[in-house]
C-alpha cells in the first residue's frame, strides 16, 4: 500500500456568524442615547434638532439609532425627492445584503373570496353564489400548490375574505360540513396539506386574529401577514371612505394582531396603501405604528409593503385618482428611512404607476420598467411573491405579473442580482438551528404530538422564528443564506415572447364562478427550475465586469498568488505579504457577499488562480471508511451516527468492531485498490491512546505493508 491514511474523529462545532445577516436586528438602537457629530443637542424625544442630514441618514444606517418623527418630518421638509430618494438609497445600501434584490416564487391560492367587510377599492371579496361552494377544497388547493411545486415555486400564499362565517350563514355551514367551526381552523387543516404533499412553504394572509388563531397558524406556516393599510380611524367612520363600516379595518385591531404576532415570533408582513383617502402625515404614522410594534418584539416585522392603489372597476372608489409614481416613490423612501437598512422594504411590480413624465402611447412596458429603476434608487430590496405563468394576481388581476427575465434585467441593470427566497426572509431561516430533544409529552402545548420526542429551536442566544413542524420544510428548500435553493424560479433566462394581453384576459378568469382559483397557465420555460448567471451563475471565464470593491479584492488575491508562485513558496507563514496584498475584514466580507456579475468574477479569479498554481490534473484517492465504533460521549445536533443513551434508537444499534474486524476490511480495502483508509468513530468514553494505537496497528496488518 503507497500510503496509508488513519484519521481519526473529529468534533466540529456548527456556530452562526455574528454579523446582521443572522438574524433580525436586535434592538435597533432603542434607547441609545449617543449625541450626533458636532455636539447637537438632543431633545427629549431623541430628537437631534441640530444634527445635519449627513448626520441623521448616517446614524439610521448605521443601525445606532432610529430617527423621530420630528427628525423625519425636517428631512421631508428640507429635501426635495431626488435627494430623499438618495438617502433612503444610502441606507438601504448599509443593510446586509446590498448586493440582492429577492423576491418569492410563489404560487396564489384564494381560499375563499367571501369576506365579512366590503372595502372601497376591492374586487376580490364576492358574494357567495348558493349554488357554488364558498371554499376551495382541500383538492383544489393541493392541484393549484402542485402546479407550483413543479414550475419552481417555493411559497403557496394563502389569502382570503376575512371570516365569512360571521356575516354568511352558507360559509359556516360549509365549514361544518367539512368539520370545522371557523375559516382559520380550515386555512390550518389546508397548510398542513400542502406541506405534507408538496413541501411549499405556506404563508397565511388571514385578516385579523386571536392570539389562539396565530398560534394555529403558526404550527403550518413559515410566515403570516396583515397589511396595516392605514392608521386613519377617519377611513373607517367616514361615509364612503375606503374602510367605512369595515371594523376589520380599524387601526387598533390591526396593530394588536401585529403585537400578537410579535409575542410569539411570527416572520410577519405588513404595510401600508397609498392613495386611499389618507393623508401623507397619516401614512407616516402608519409606518411609525408598525416600526413601534416591530421594534418591541425585536425585529419581527420581515418586510414592509408599500402598495400602491389601483382604481378598479365596480368598485365605490373606481372614479377616485391612483397616487402618482413620484407619491410612491417619496412613501417608500420615507419607509426605508424609518425602517432602517435591515428590514426589507417591498413594493409590488405588477402594480407600479406610470412614471409622472408621460410616455407614448403603448409603451407601457417601458413606463413598468422605468418605475422600477427609480424605485430601487429609494430603497427598495424586495419585489415580494411573484408567480408569472402558473396563479394570476387574484387581488388585482388586472394587473398580470411581470416576466421574471425582464424584472432581472432591470434590477441587474441598477446594479442588483434577482435572488429567489423563501416565504421567511433569510435572517430568520439561518439564524434558526434544530435540535431534536427528549421531552415529556404532555407538557407539550400540541396535543397532536403523541411522541415522546418534541422539536425545540437552539438559535445561539436568539428566539426561535420557525415553528418545529414548519422548520424541516425550510430547511430543504433553504440554502446556506437563509434564500432559496436552485430549486426555485431563476430569472434571467431567454424567454418566449408571452401575449400580455392574452395573460391579462387569462388571468380575468376570476370572474368565473365555477372555478374561479384555476386560472392557470402551464409554466413557460423561462421560469422552470435553474441557476444562472444572473443570480448566481458562477460563469467561469465570462469575463464579468465587477464592481469596483470586488476587483479591488480579486487584485489582492491575484497579487498574493504570484507572491507565492514567485518565492515558490507554499507555507503562509513563510510568505512575507506587504499591507497591500493583505485581505481586510471587509474585502473578504466583499469576495463572499458577491452577486451577479462579481459573484461570476469572483469564480474566474478563482479559477484562473487554480490554473496557475495547481495545473489542470484533478486528483482523488481510493478510500474505504472503516468506522470502528458509534458509541459516542457527544449528541451533536446534527449527527444520527453517534450512539448513547438517548439515540439507542437511531440508525442501528451501538457497536464496537473488534480487531480482527478491522483487520478484515483493510486487507479487504487493499485487495479491492484502496489506497488509503480512513479510520471514524465517536469518541468512545473508555478509550485511552492505547486503544487507538491497537486499531492502526490492526490496520497496517491488513495493509501487509509497512509504513515509513
Amino acid at each position: 500500500m503507497a500510503s496509508l491514511s488513519c484519521v481519526s474523529a473529529s468534533l466540529h462545532r456548527v456556530t452562526t456568524p455574528r454579523d446582521r445577516r443572522t438574524g433580525p436586528r436586535v434592538n435597533h438602537g432603542r434607547g441609545i442615547s449617543a449625541a450626533p457629530r458636532g455636539g447637537a443637542h438632543t431633545t427629549e424625544d431623541g430628537d437631534a434638532s441640530t444634527s445635519t442630514t449627513s448626520d441623521l441618514v448616517g446614524a439610521v444606517a448605521s443601525g445606532s439609532r432610529d430617527l423621530t418623527r420630528s427628525e423625519l418630518d425636517r428631512l421631508t421638509s428640507t429635501l426635495d425627492l431626488g435627494s430623499l430618494c438618495d438617502a433612503a438609497a444610502s441606507v438601504r445600501a448599509a443593510g446586509p445584503d446590498p448586493g440582492i434584490v429577492t423576491f418569492s416564487p410563489k404560487v396564489f391560492v384564494p381560499l375563499t373570496f367571501a369576506c365579512r367587510d366590503r372595502c372601497g377599492y376591492c374586487t376580490f371579496a364576492k358574494d357567495p353564489d348558493a349554488s357554488d361552494k364558498i371554499y376551495m377544497s382541500v383538492t383544489q388547493v393541493i392541484e393549484v400548490a402542485e402546479r407550483g411545486r413543479i414550475a419552481g415555486a417555493t411559497e403557496c400564499l394563502f389569502t382570503l375574505g376575512d371570516r365569512p362565517e360571521a356575516k354568511y350563514p352558507a360559509a359556516k355551514q360549509e365549514l361544518s360540513s367539512m368539520g370545522f367551526e371557523s375559516t382559520v381552523d380550515y386555512l390550518a387543516h389546508c397548510a398542513q396539506a400542502v406541506l405534507d404533499k408538496t413541501g411549499l412553504l405556506p404563508h397565511c394572509n388571514a385578516g385579523v386574529l386571536t392570539r389562539d388563531e396565530l398560534v394555529k397558524l403558526r404550527r403550518v406556516s413559515a410566515s403570516q401577514g396583515l397589511m396595516l393599510e392605514s392608521a386613519s380611524d377617519r377611513l373607517v367612520d367616514t361615509a364612503d371612505a375606503a374602510h367605512h363600516r369595515c371594523e376589520s379595518k380599524r387601526p387598533s385591531a390591526r396593530i394588536r394582531t401585529l403585537d400578537l404576532a410579535g409575542e410569539l415570533r411570527i416572520p410577519f408582513t405588513s404595510g401600508i396603501l397609498v392613495g386611499i383617502g389618507e393623508t401623507r402625515g397619516e401614512r407616516l404614522d402608519a409606518l411609525f405604528a408598525i416600526r413601534d410594534v416591530d421594534r418591541k418584539h425585536n425585529g419581527h416585522i420581515q418586510e414592509i409593503i408599500v402598495q400602491n392603489f389601483r382604481a378598479k372597476d365596480g368598485t365605490r372608489m373606481a372614479a377616485w385618482p391612483e397616487p402618482s409614481l413620484d407619491e410612491l416613490l417619496w412613501t417608500t423612501a420615507c419607509a426605508r428611512l424609518i425602517f432602517g437598512p435591515v428590514t426589507h422594504i417591498q413594493v409590488p411590480p405588477n402594480l407600479t404607476p406610470e412614471p409622472d413624465d408621460s410616455y407614448p402611447a403603448g409603451t407601457s412596458a417601458t413606463a413598468d420598467r422605468e418605475g422600477w429603476r427609480r424605485l430601487l434608487r429609494c430603497g427598495v430590496s424586495d419585489w415580494g411573491g411573484v408567480s408569472p405563468g402558473v396563479t394570476p394576481d387574484h387581488v388585482s388581476p388586472e394587473a398580470p405579473w411581470p416576466h421574471l427575465s425582464e424584472l432581472a434585467r432591470v434590477t441587474q441593470e441598477e446594479g442588483y442580482a434577482l435572488v429567489p427566497r423563501l416565504a421567511a426572509q433569510a435572517r430568520y431561516v439561518v439564524q434558526t438551528r434544530s435540535t431534536l430533544i427528549s421531552s415529556d409529552s404532555s407538557n407539550s402545548s400540541d396535543s397532536s404530538n403523541s411522541s415522546n420526542s418534541s422539536w425545540t429551536h437552539e438559535t445561539d442566544g436568539c428566539q426561535r422564528w420557525i415553528d418545529p413542524n414548519v422548520a424541516p420544510h425550510v430547511r430543504v428548500l433553504a440554502d446556506s443564506e437563509g434564500l432559496s435553493r436552485a430549486s426555485a424560479w431563476c430569472p434571467g433566462r431567454e424567454e418566449s415572447a408571452v401575449d400580455e394581453a392574452a395573460e391579462a384576459a387569462e388571468a380575468g378568469k376570476i370572474g368565473n364562478k365555477n372555478k374561479p382559483w384555476l386560472a392557470l397557465r402551464s409554466p413557460r420555460p423561462v421560469d422552470i427550475v435553474g441557476v444562472d448567471g444572473a443570480v448566481f451563475g458562477g460563469r467561469v471565464g465570462v469575463n464579468p465586469e465587477p464592481s469596483g470593491r470586488v476587483r479591488a479584492a480579486i487584485e489582492r488575491l491575484k497579487r498574493r498568488g504570484e507572491g507565492l508562485l514567485l518565492e515558490g513558496k507554499c507555507s503562509y507563514e513563510d510568505v512575507d505579504f506587504d499591507v497591500e496584498t493583505q485581505l481586510d475584514e471587509a474585502a473578504v466580507a466583499t469576495l463572499l457577499r458577491a452577486r451577479g456579475a462579481d459573484f461570476d468574477a469572483v469564480c474566474t479569479a478563482a479559477d484562473t488562480a487554480r490554473r496557475e498554481q495547481c495545473g489542470d490534473v484533478v486528483s482523488y484517492v481510493v478510500n474505504r471508511n472503516i468506522n470502528y465504533t458509534n458509541v459516542c460521549t457527544l449528541s451533536c445536533a446534527f449527527c444520527a451516527f453517534s450512539k448513547g443513551p438517548a439515540a439507542e434508537s437511531l440508525r442501528g444499534k451501538p457497536y464496537l468492531l473488534a480487531m480482527d474486524e478491522i483487520l478484515r476490511r483493510t486487507a479487504e480495502a487493499w485487495a479491492r485498490g484502496a489506497t488509503e483508509v480512513c479510520m471514524q468513530g465517536g469518541i468512545h468514553p473508555d478509550f485511552t491512546g492505547a486503544d487507538y494505537l491497537e486499531i492502526l496497528k490492526a490496520a497496517k496488518a491488513g495493509a501487509e505493508v509497512r509504513l515509513f
